[in-house]
């Protein structure tokens, strides 16, 4: 019976590098001994078992390989990346497992991407006045302080409305980084 799931995941999603970072190691050595191992891919068994070659005739082979399954890396990493609220991570093995041991790629559509975030892409100016305003100790946005170090020479040379509107300029771009963060505003 399939499990419900509560309308809104309130767990922290990790990002597929994260996740291929954080398994990395365990990923390499399963896919290391897949390259070694001479076992057939479960189309072939099942293939073999339709042909009436399987010694096990009554016995589907689906129902022998399950019995290993459960410590083969990449159906632990599957629930590993389930359990983390990884879905790029759990998407992405999915297809690995799909394409390359059932041999069975799924159709256009079925697999698609995440979609991005809506709006408009981030400007990098906007990251890069917030991680300044970091390293000032984060000062008052009202002040001078995070303009007058990013815009440096420019800053000291424009006139008072042109000053005013690169501390709006700063100040805006840090408020709309936190969002993104969603950090709530100091």
């Amino acid at each position: 019976m399939p499990r419900k799931r509560s309308a809104v995941d309130t767990r922290p999603k990790l990002s597929e590098d994260e996740f291929s970072a954080k398994y990395r190691r365990e990923t390499e050595e399963g896919e290391a001994a897949d390259r070694r191992g001479e076992g057939a891919t479960l189309a072939e068994l099942v293939a073999s078992y339709e042909k009436g070659e399987s010694p096990e005739r009554g016995e589907s082979p689906i129902r022998s390989a399950l019995a290993h399954l459960d410590r083969w890396w990449l159906v632990r990493q599957l629930r590993a990346a389930a359990k983390e609220n990884s879905p790029e991570a759990y998407k992405l093995r999915l297809d690995y497992f799909l394409c390359r041991w059932l041999q069975a790629e799924p159709p256009e559509g079925v697999l698609t991407p995440w979609p991005k975030r809506p709006g408009r892409r981030r400007k990098p100016e906007t990251q890069s006045m917030y991680f300044m305003w970091c390293d000032l100790s984060k000062p008052s946005l009202h002040k001078k302080t995070l303009a007058e170090a990013y815009f440096g020479k420019k800053f000291t040379t424009a006139s008072p409305i042109d000053r005013t509107r690169m501390i709006d300029r700063c100040r805006r771009a840090v408020q709309r980084y936190q969002q993104t963060l969603r950090v709530h505003p100091d």
